[in-house]
C-alpha cells in the first residue's frame, strides 16, 4: 500500500506519473522555473485536486478580486500569457440613459466590458421592445453571425448547469421549430454536452440595484465562446428564440449595435460564490510545497505534517490558525509583492511548531500551523522568508531582518 511517508507522492504516497507542481501557484505570480518541486507530487494531486482548488482561489475568492485589479498576467508569457478574471455569477452595467442592466464582465485591470448581447422584453401592450448592443462592434456582429447560424436549425439543445457542492450535472432541454414556434421539450441529464448549443441562465434581478433599473431578457456571448440565454426559467428560452426567428430583420448582422454609452465611475452590480476553505486548503498547500522545497522532502514526509496534508488534498480536518512576529510589521506598501514565510515556534520544552505565515496582494495575513514535533527543529533553526514578485513571476528568498527592513522601509515612503 502507498505509503507517502517512505517515498512516492509527498501528498498521497503513489508512485507517479509525477509533474512538475510550482511551489506557489503559477496564476499567482509564481510561474518561476527555478521554484519547481519535481518527482514529488503526482499527476492525479497536481491536476485533478490541486489546479480546480487553484482555479476557484484565482477566480472566486476576495484575493481574486485583487489579483483582477493588480496583476497584469497569470501564467505564461507572451500571448500564451492568462489574464486576471474573475468567476462572477453575473455583472450587470447600468446604462444610465436607457436604465437598463446590460449583461457585462470584468477585465484585467478592474475594467467591466459590457459583452455582446440581444436584450429584449413584452410591454404591458404586447409590444416586444429589444435592443441590439456590445462593447465592441466587430465582436457584436460576430455573435449576430453565430446567432443566426444557430437559428437555421430546426432543434436546438438548451443546456442548463447545475451543482451542488462538489457535484455538477448538466441538464439537457431540446426546442424544436414547429413552423411558427420553438417548442420546449423535456430536460434530462446528460453526460457529455452536445453541439451545437445554448446555455440557460436564470435572469435574478441584482441586490441592491436601483428599484427602476430595467432588467430585461438577454441572449449574449461569453468571451470564451458560449451563447447564454438569460431568462426567467428554462422554458422561456424557446419563447425568446422563437421570437428571435420570427423578426429576423431587427437583429441580423446588418443591423448596426446600439453604442454602450460611455461613463465615468459605472454603476456595476456584481455577484459570485466564494469557497473560503478552498482558499485555505490552496494557502496550506503552498506552505507543505514551500517546507519541502526549502527543508528538504523528508520534513513533510514526517508524521507531524499528516493533518496539514490531509486537509489540503481532501478538505478533511482542520489547520490551526495562530499569529507569527510578522504579523505586527507593516506591510509591503507600494510593492508587487506576496510574502510568505516559515517560521519556527517552540513552546515550553516539547512543542516545536513550524508556522506559515501568508499575505498576498497586500490583504490580510494569515498564519498557519503547519506540523507540531516533539523535538526542536533542526531544519528550521529561524525563520525563512519568500517574496513573490506576482507581476514578474519571479521568487527570491530572504531573512528575517532583510524583510523587516523592507517592511519598515516601505511604511516610512507612506509617512512621507
Amino acid at each position: 500500500m502507498p505509503d507517502r511517508h517512505v517515498d512516492g507522492c509527498i501528498y498521497c504516497g503513489n508512485p507517479g506519473p509525477y509533474t512538475a507542481e510550482h511551489v506557489v501557484s503559477a496564476g499567482l505570480g509564481g510561474d518561476d522555473n527555478t521554484w519547481l518541486l519535481k518527482d514529488l507530487v503526482c499527476g492525479v494531486c497536481n491536476t485533478d485536486i490541486f489546479s480546480k482548488l487553484e482555479t476557484k482561489f484565482l477566480r472566486s475568492s476576495g484575493a481574486a478580486w485583487a489579483r483582477l485589479f493588480l496583476q497584469e498576467k497569470g501564467r505564461g508569457s507572451g500571448k500564451k500569457a492568462s489574464k486576471p478574471g474573475v468567476d462572477a455569477d453575473l455583472t450587470y452595467f447600468h446604462e444610465p440613459s436607457s436604465g437598463r442592466l446590460l449583461v457585462a464582465r470584468w477585465v484585467t485591470g478592474g475594467q467591466p466590458i459590457t459583452l455582446p448581447q440581444i436584450i429584449a422584453r413584452l410591454l404591458d401592450n404586447g409590444d416586444f421592445e429589444h435592443a441590439v448592443t456590445g462593447g465592441d462592434t466587430t465582436e457584436t456582429t460576430e455573435f449576430l453571425r453565430e446567432l443566426a447560424e444557430l437559428l437555421q436549425l430546426d432543434q436546438i439543445e438548451i443546456i442548463e448547469k447545475q451543482s451542488s457542492g462538489n457535484k455538477t450535472i448538466f441538464l439537457s432541454m431540446p426546442v424544436t421549430w414547429d413552423g411558427r414556434f420553438y417548442v420546449a421539450g423535456q430536460q434530462q441529464a446528460v453526460a457529455k454536452v452536445p453541439k451545437p448549443c445554448i446555455w440557460y441562465e436564470e435572469r435574478v434581478r441584482p441586490a441592491m440595484v436601483d428599484p427602476n433599473a430595467i432588467l430585461p431578457s438577454a441572449i449574449f456571448k461569453r468571451p470564451e465562446g458560449q451563447i447564454v440565454c438569460r431568462v426567467p426559467a428554462p422554458r422561456s428560452v424557446a419563447t425568446l428564440l422563437s421570437l428571435l426567428r420570427r423578426f429576423p430583420s431587427v437583429w441580423q448582422p446588418s443591423v448596426l449595435p446600439d453604442k454602450v454609452e460611455k461613463v465615468d465611475g459605472p454603476d456595476i452590480h456584481s455577484r459570485f460564490s466564494s469557497d473560503p476553505e478552498a482558499d485555505r486548503r490552496v494557502l496550506t498547500k503552498i506552505g507543505i510545497n514551500l517546507s519541502a522545497f526549502l527543508l528538504g522532502e523528508a520534513i513533510v514526509r514526517h508524521a507531524a505534517f499528516d493533518r496539514a496534508v490531509e486537509y489540503a488534498r481532501t478538505g478533511q480536518g482542520k489547520v490551526e490558525d495562530t499569529v507569527s512576529r510578522l504579523s505586527k510589521l507593516p506591510t509591503l506598501a507600494g510593492r508587487d509583492l506576496h510574502v510568505f514565510a516559515l517560521l519556527p515556534e517552540t513552546v515550553g520544552s516539547s512543542r516545536h511548531s513550524i508556522l506559515f505565515h501568508a499575505q498576498v496582494y497586500g490583504g490580510p495575513v494569515i498564519c498557519l500551523r503547519l506540523a507540531e514535533f516533539d523535538e526542536p527543529l533542526k531544519d528550521l533553526p529561524k525563520p525563512i522568508v519568500v517574496l513573490v514578485d506576482y507581476q514578474k513571476h519571479k521568487i527570491e528568498k530572504t531573512t528575517e531582518e532583510a524583510y523587516e527592513a523592507m517592511a519598515s522601509g516601505a511604511a516610512g515612503e507612506t509617512e512621507e
